[in-house]
């Protein structure tokens, strides 16, 4: 999923492990068949392609996928989009979109989760707009989470941490000295200091971030606020945890696009998933607020 991944399996022998990886590498290049924006003969590519003209016939597990992403974007009020693809490879191509202008049509006239249209009867998926272009950037690596999650189940695997690239964790089980897996968030700026920790046990972590990084490396920015088409603006982190590593991911990246009045009502409407939000100062040294959302017992760093 074009990231790196690491894997702990405390007290597992080594080949046990090797047979485990190999179940979890089959499936993840399964799932990558399906979703990946990078592989030309994928389903989400084809369907980029063909299904503004006419609709495509698809296998039942990914006419579930996208209904449940559907759903996922209209709990979030939209501020989780999957269907972004142009806007964000023209950012990330150094060409930031236009700002919308009054009078102009909305995105949600032109994109949006409404514009992916799945007729369960014929099992087929079209789209009503061709600016639609489907994006598994904000949820692939929690769809891969959650995979390897029934693998360790099946195998009767009880207790493994899972990383991809340090942003999407899979917590599986609990910690083999404890009761749960503690993972920090870090700072930015400091990546030896922790700005809260979790709590995790048989959870997944997402963290998403707009960072100076980011901004030099993808230009106008990965993360784009579905409601104007714009990038988000401002050094921020967002992170939340929860059951299902796709939902985790989801949430993440409507924290980062949605305004501080709109979390509460978001995260209200995800009982069990928790987060944090991280904004930093323009001295890129510190951080100036950090709210929470249903979150009682963790702590701050």
């Amino acid at each position: 999923m074009g990231t790196r991944m690491d894997l702990v399996f405390p007290g597992v022998s080594e080949e046990r492990v090797d047979d485990v990886f190999r179940l979890i590498r089959t499936e993840l290049a399964r799932i990558e068949e399906k979703i990946s924006n990078y592989k030309e003969n994928s389903i989400f590519s084809k369907l980029n392609v063909h299904a503004f003209k006419i609709p495509q016939k698809t296998d039942r597990e990914t006419l579930l996928l996208i209904k449940k992403l559907k759903e996922l974007s209209a709990k979030t009020q939209g501020y989780f989009d999957f269907t972004l693809g142009k806007l964000v490879e023209k950012n990330t191509a150094h060409q930031p979109a236009k700002q919308l202008e009054a009078g102009q049509p909305g995105q949600a006239d032109v994109l949006g989760s409404d514009q992916v249209i799945t007729d369960e009867e014929l099992s087929a998926i079209s789209f009503s707009s061709g600016n639609v272009s489907l994006d598994s950037g904000a949820f692939g690596k929690g769809l891969g989470l959650d995979a390897i999650k029934k693998i360790l189940e099946a195998v009767k695997v009880d207790s493994a941490f899972i990383s991809f690239g340090e942003s999407s964790i899979l917590a599986h089980g609990h910690h083999p000295y404890g009761t749960s897996w503690k993972t920090g968030v870090c700072d930015l700026y400091d990546q030896e200091r922790s700005i809260f920790v979790f709590d995790l046990t048989d959870e997944a972590l997402s963290v998403s971030g707009n960072t100076e990084q980011n901004r030099k490396k993808y230009g106008g920015g990965h993360i784009v606020d579905p409601l104007t088409g714009n990038p988000v603006e401002g050094f921020r982190q967002a992170a939340v945890a929860g059951q299902e590593g796709m939902v985790s991911e989801v949430l993440s990246t409507a924290l980062m696009c949605a305004p501080n009045e709109k979390r509460e009502e978001i995260m209200s409407e995800f009982p069990g998933y928790r987060g944090v939000v991280i904004d930093y100062d323009d001295s890129k040294k510190a951080y100036i607020s950090l709210h929470t959302y249903n979150i009682d017992n963790e702590r701050t760093g």
